[in-house]
């Protein structure tokens, strides 16, 4: 299933797409098609029909979504080298300062027409051909300093999913766009009064995530902002996962060290996902679990989301507690920025947490630890520093919201310490609540 959807948005994309055949070298390009009769999608470092440098990029499978390394090769008009996926008996790490010589796994030589399209051989290492058809696609900048490797690629759509504006499109990112056309499982829908949300999965990752299903006044909700928004965390969190098993290639970061590790989903595919509130306004969720694609130490966390439904954006804490307050980046927490520059700034401008009174509230409820806990944990300090909000469905049903205070986003030494502080239900805490909050939660009216 996943690879015919593919096929089929390939064949009505690559036509009109061919307008991008003028864009700048500079560019990488993606191409789809097929390698004897099974789609692929091809993203390489450059134009391929333009001469110049050597030619890297990375290609996958629709049903997999795994890349796999396409390294600069040499005879035929475009020769590229296809890695084969390591083991620790046909893979070293290189000498420091030297470059790894991955295991080869296929051969690739292609050819171009004056339209662009590319045909040629793929032809495994001391074994069979097939045929390689492949069409442009479409194209996203690489920039000045960009290495023309395979890596490269892979920390283009990283940056991106860094940056102020995160999405994937068919427009700025057509591989990863690509990529995420999977058909997703559908799980049972779950009604909460007049709302609804049901999980779905990519069979290729395993892990759900929610969509919202139902919505009062809304014949449609496929294409509402919020599930947009919900599309593109899920479509992030693939791209890791993908990402990570990839890292079976040594142009993809394979290490002796984590040889065990190479080729898994990397803790994303047992991830805990789930959603605590859901009203017309407002939907609340966590994630939580343990990953690991290398590095020193797994990444252990608890995080909290709540978006504002209507805008399809997370939601500004500000406008429901009046000691949710912005500081500017990187300056020790003082005087609170003026409400109106902060929301009107860069995203990353400004630091947001509560104030004094908000941690005085939280500090005066939250239940105490034992000394040796409160003491190694530094716990008064860290709810001025980490404090999370998130909303709960209670006990009467979705009129019966409550307030999560937690710990979040504590470093790897001290992650322990991470959890829900304690919760309220919201009618208790409007001492604490803005005007604007009784329009998120009627019932505060």
């Amino acid at each position: 299933m996943i690879a015919r959807a593919v096929a089929a948005r390939l064949a009505a994309l690559s036509l009109p797409l061919l307008a991008f055949a003028g864009a700048a070298q500079a560019d990488a390009w993606t191409y789809g098609g097929t390698l004897g009769k099974t789609p692929i999608v091809v993203e390489f470092t450059r134009d391929p029909t333009a001469a110049g440098k050597p030619l890297a990029g990375r290609y996958f499978y629709p049903a997999q979504g795994i890349d796999i390394p396409l390294q600069p090769g040499s005879g035929g008009v475009i020769a590229l080298n296809e890695e084969k996926p390591c083991t620790v008996k046909i893979c070293k790490d290189p000498p420091d300062g030297q470059t790894a010589k991955p295991p080869i796994g296929a051969t690739w030589s292609l050819k171009a027409d004056a339209a662009g399209a590319l045909t040629g051989i793929w032809k495994a290492t001391g074994g069979a051909s097939q045929p390689v058809t492949l069409k442009r696609v479409g194209s996203r900048p690489t920039g000045k300093d960009f290495e023309d490797t395979p890596q490269a690629l892979v920390e283009l759509t990283d940056q991106r999913l860094w940056s102020d504006d995160p999405s994937i499109s068919r427009q700025a990112t057509p591989y990863d766009f690509l990529k995420m056309q999977a058909t997703l499982t559908l799980g049972p829908e779950t009604a909460w009064g007049d709302v609804a949300f049901r999980y779905v999965v990519d069979p290729r990752t395993k892990f759900h995530y929610p969509r919202i299903s139902r919505l009062p006044g809304v014949a449609d909700v496929a294409g509402i902002p919020a599930n947009r928004y919900l599309q593109g965390r899920h479509w992030a969190l693939n791209i890791g996962a993908l990402d990570c098993k990839a890292q079976q290639y040594q142009g993809f970061g394979w290490r002796e060290v984590y040889a065990d590790s190479a080729g898994t989903l990397g803790g994303f595919d047992e991830q805990t996902i789930e959603v605590s509130y859901l009203s017309p306004r407002l939907m609340s969720w966590t994630e939580s679990g343990s990953l690991f694609c290398g590095g020193a130490h797994p990444e252990n966390f608890t995080r909290s989301y709540t978006l504002d439904v209507a805008k399809g954006a997370p939601l500004d804490l500000s406008r429901i507690f009046k000691g949710w307050v912005a500081h500017k980046s990187g300056e020790a927490a003082g005087q609170a920025v003026v409400l109106a520059t902060a929301r009107a700034g860069a995203p990353d401008a400004y630091v947001w947490g509560p104030d004094k009174a908000l941690v005085a509230f939280v500090e005066t409820h939250r239940e105490k630890q034992d000394a040796e806990t409160e003491k190694d944990c530094g716990l008064e300090d860290l709810v001025a520093t980490n404090l999370a909000i998130r909303f709960a469905r209670g006990e009467r049903g979705v009129l019966g919201e409550r307030v999560v205070f937690a710990l979040e986003g504590l470093p790897h030494v001290i992650a322990a310490c991470e959890g829900d502080l304690f919760d309220m239900p919201i009618n208790e805490l409007k001492a604490l609540l803005t005007p604007e909050a009784a329009e998120y939660f009627p019932e505060l009216r």
